[in-house]
């Protein structure tokens, strides 16, 4: 690795896992990874009202991810489980660690410079689950914050469990077979599909079953004002003293409102698993 890769590398290995060029990383890469995974699985989690730095990479990150009829859902919702599953994915040579090249490739799915499309959903809920998380407002997360960010995904897990047991466990055993996880699996996707059709519906003037570059651009557009508009409606509701802007005892309160959604405690009122 050259000079300048490595600089590139350090600088973003600080941005993901605060470290820099020549130490070893990966387990915090991993973890943030499965961070990520936790909160995209299942009906995913957008957590809108999370600062984004760049709102109209989000904004078409949300539209793009809208169209994708790609779901993921696990019998084991535990971040043991996401991160082994990170692991496999990264770890080409199967030696149970990342070589410099395999800890490339997850800064770069985690980072700034995705290459591909939907590279940047890690990125934005990453930038927006350390907001969240980073109550001394240091920019990175102490592991007093990591640790509380486990804690509010096993329960996340934990809720996920309990609504999908509500739903598919037809035989209500107390645990989801392979036939039920599947038919959760098949719901998802039902789910998706008919998000797909509604989108394709308001957005697809041509009727050729596809968003062509102006078509896709009216629905980013709209997806940025929803996300303008419920970041206002948001700082509206927490800017108590009505000053515009929202103070430190301000932003605690939404951060507080943002984990629950972590934690899923919208699953049943919403309807989501």
């Amino acid at each position: 690795m050259n000079i300048r890769t490595c600089s590139l590398m350090s600088i973003l290995v600080l941005l993901f896992a605060g470290a820099g060029c020549g130490l070893d990383t990966s387990d915090s890469l991993i973890e943030d990874a499965s961070f990520s995974a936790a909160l995209s699985e299942g009906d995913g989690e957008s957590l809108d009202g999370a600062p984004d730095d760049d709102l109209e990479g989000a904004a078409e990150e949300d539209a793009d991810e809208s169209l994708v009829d790609e779901v993921s859902l696990h019998g084991d919702c535990s971040l043991a489980g996401f991160r082994q599953r990170v692991l496999e994915k990264y770890d080409i040579d199967g030696d149970g660690q990342l070589s410099r090249a395999e800890k490339a490739a997850l800064v770069e799915d985690m980072g700034p410079l995705p290459r591909l499309r939907l590279r940047w959903a890690r990125h934005h809920r990453h930038l927006r689950l350390r907001w969240i998380y980073d109550a001394d407002e240091s920019r990175r997360l102490s592991e007093e914050e990591r640790q509380q960010l486990r804690e509010d995904l096993q329960v996340r897990c934990e809720n996920r469990k309990a609504q999908l047991l509500t739903k598919f466990d037809s035989d209500e055993d107390g645990i989801l077979s392979e036939a039920e996880l599947q038919a959760a699996r098949a719901a998802l996707i039902e789910r998706r599909q008919a998000r797909r059709q509604e989108i394709l519906a308001q957005y697809d003037a041509d009727g050729d079953g596809q968003l062509g570059p102006e078509e896709r651009q009216q629905l980013v557009a709209d997806t940025k004002a929803r996300r303008e508009l419920r970041r206002q409606e948001l700082r509206e509701e927490f800017d108590t003293d009505g000053s515009g802007n929202l103070d430190e005892a301000e932003r605690t309160a939404l951060r507080q409102a943002l984990r629950s959604r972590v934690r899923g405690e919208h699953f049943a009122d919403e309807d989501r698993f």
